[in-house]
């Protein structure tokens, strides 16, 4: 027996057909742990955690964070890293469908590359156009979807408990509370959870205003899941302007000044942060966190354009805005931030400094609750308001009045939104921490449906829009063979996961079995009840989710698409070696390599290797 293994080079640039592999392998591996958890009978994962203890779950996302290779395997843990931050981004938007993203991005990625391989027009076709065509079904498909869309109203307003219940592992239970919650607060209002000791769940009505930017990095979070935030009796300052380079020395003095005299949380908010403004921030924030100090600081935008509604906002927290637009004025009033008196006492302007009871934030949304305002303060506002939708009804006749009396209704629902605060029970820390996300899932869900309106779940909605809408419509006239070819493939890609739902039940033998009820369900507008085990109608069925949902997995799935179709090499953070290894037994040559890069090259049986 005959071993060699021989140094050949040391580089940290990984090949278009290695960084295929791993990614292919990777994503693989993902979308299998994954997978089991899809539907009703989706099985659950225990998650070993010896400090706060073990967590059981089928929730697709917890799943998925708990996720890791090994350190070495720097390219697998780059494509989690990113797979994580798409999915996230996803459950924050709609709560449900990250791992319906990845088994579906898993098949198109599959048959992507079959085509590349088999099919001429493909291989020789640039990946960026494979993408924008992909990207441009994308917009067709949303469009016929958001047109079957129904709006929930007064009427139908019951549905909410079906969406939530979906969405939360079909626990009707929780369906009911979150149904009951919206019953009280509307569309316009919002939820945030609470730990309870109690034996079940219950809530409280409060009020609260909730906008639609969240802190403008992840190094702002305070809990551990790194996406959301809470600070309690914070401090608000609004600025209207952005903060830059020239701000940073007067803002230095305010934090030092701040801190050490009020030592409350920080929130601050204005209409744009300069680069050099937010890294300074940013560096402040995590020098502080590093020399064990609790700085708590939030920093978020707000939409300036519509100076009304964020006079709304300053109404609400008690406070003045600081206008940078208005030069003068804004560099005069900044200095009750940094004098201080002859006992070194800062001479804070409370006008400047607004609160609430408390500020939650995530990566997309801020909700400010129990502002300082007086709830005369804020009636006297909504009657200004009332008054001047009165005065815009009175021009109906004389022009288009819709866009004016919707903005301002808009803002009268903001200043009176309710917030619920819903207590979540459990046995232990571990079991309310799942619950929550499971909760939180079906509270995102039903938030978009009830501002976009909801369809047929089961992840057949796209395949039933392109076989029977897409196809039969003047549309597929422009379609070129490769748009064909990807439609087809979107449509398999999204059915793999339906079947994935169905194979999880072990309710069914075979492939052809699967693939009959996919085809009834497509045809006949239909979904199958894994529950009742019979077919119920678009129209008529309760397995119903938010239309956002659809779409935005649809999205993830080609962003997921996109970084690995498109990247054609990988560069390390550090480089590896390759060698060239082999080893001869009885005269022939075998393949040799304890590594998991190797590569094996023609009739000489010779191995390289990565490590």
């Amino acid at each position: 027996m005959e071993n060699t293994k021989k140094f050949i080079m040391e580089s940290n640039v990984i090949s278009d057909e290695e960084f295929k592999k791993r990614a292919s392998g990777t994503l693989s591996l993902i979308t299998h742990t994954l997978s089991k958890s899809l539907g009703y009978y989706g099985s659950t994962t225990i998650i070993e955690d010896p400090i706060f203890g073990n967590v059981i779950t089928k929730d697709g996302f917890t799943i998925l964070k708990s996720l890791k290779f090994g350190m070495d395997d720097t390219i697998s843990n780059t494509i989690l890293k990113m797979i994580k931050d798409i999915s996230q981004t996803l459950v924050m938007e709609v709560g449900d469908g990250s791992t319906s993203s990845i088994v579906t991005s898993n098949k198109l990625f599959e048959i992507l590359e079959y085509y590349q391989a088999n099919i001429e027009t493909f291989s020789n076709l640039p990946k960026r156009i494979i993408m924008d065509k992909l990207h441009n079904l994308e917009k067709i498909i949303t469009k016929e979807l958001k047109n079957i869309a129904v709006p929930i109203n007064e009427d139908n307003f019951d549905i909410i408990s079906s969406i939530a219940s979906v969405s939360n592992n079909n626990d009707d239970k929780a369906g009911n509370i979150i149904y009951e919650i919206y019953n009280k607060i509307g569309k316009d209002g919002f939820i945030y959870m609470e730990d309870t000791d109690a034996d079940s769940d219950f809530f409280e009505i409060t009020n609260g205003i909730e906008t639609a930017r969240g802190f403008i990095d992840n190094v702002y979070a305070t809990k551990s899941n790194k996406m959301e935030a809470e600070y309690i009796e914070p401090k608000i300052i609004l600025i209207n302007g952005t903060l830059d380079k020239s701000d940073i020395d007067w803002f230095k003095d305010l934090l030092g000044n701040f801190y050490s005299t009020i030592k409350k949380p920080l929130v601050i908010v204005a209409s744009h942060y300069a680069k050099e403004f937010s890294d300074f921030l940013k560096i402040n924030k995590l020098n502080n966190s590093n020399a064990h100090f609790s700085l708590e600081m939030g920093v978020t935008t707000f939409n300036t354009d519509s100076k009304e509604v964020y006079e709304d906002l300053s109404i609400y927290l008690d406070t003045a805005i600081l206008d940078k637009n208005d030069p003068d004025m804004f560099y005069k009033e900044i200095e009750c931030f940094v004098k201080n008196d002859f006992q070194g006492k800062l001479l804070f302007n409370d006008r400047y400094l607004g609160g609430c009871e408390k500020v939650l934030m995530n990566t997309s949304t801020t909700q400010f609750i129990e502002g300082n305002a007086s709830e005369e303060v804020i009636q006297s506002r909504v009657d200004s308001i009332t008054n001047t939708i009165e005065y815009y009804e009175g021009l109906a006749n004389k022009k288009d009045i819709t866009s004016d009396l919707f903005k301002l209704n808009k803002r009268i629902g903001n200043l009176t939104s309710k917030v619920a605060k819903l207590y979540v029970s459990g046995s232990t820390e571990t079991e309310r921490s799942t619950r929550k996300y499971l909760l939180e899932d079906s509270i995102f869900a039903c938030k978009s449906a009830l501002n976009n309106g909801y369809i047929s779940g089961g992840n057949l909605a796209i395949p039933k829009i392109i076989n029977n809408v897409i196809m039969n419509s003047e549309l597929s006239s422009e379609f070129d063979d490769i748009d064909m070819l990807l439609l087809d493939s979107i449509a398999i890609s999204f059915e793999e996961t339906y079947a994935q739902v169905l194979r999880n039940s072990n309710m069914f033998s075979n492939k052809a079995e699967i693939a009959n009820i996919i085809d009834e369900c497509e045809i006949g507008n239909k979904i199958y009840n894994l529950k009742t085990r019979e077919f119920e109608s678009d129209s008529e069925t309760r397995i119903i989710n938010s239309v956002m949902t659809d779409i935005n997995i649809m999205k993830a799935s080609f962003s997921i698409i996109g970084l690995l179709v498109t990247s054609n090499q990988y560069i390390q953070k550090m480089p590896t070696r390759m060698w060239q290894c082999y080893e001869r037994i009885s005269g022939v040559w075998k393949e040799n390599c304890h590594k998991t890069g190797w590569r094996f090259e023609g009739n000489c049986k010779r191995n390289y290797c990565y490590g």
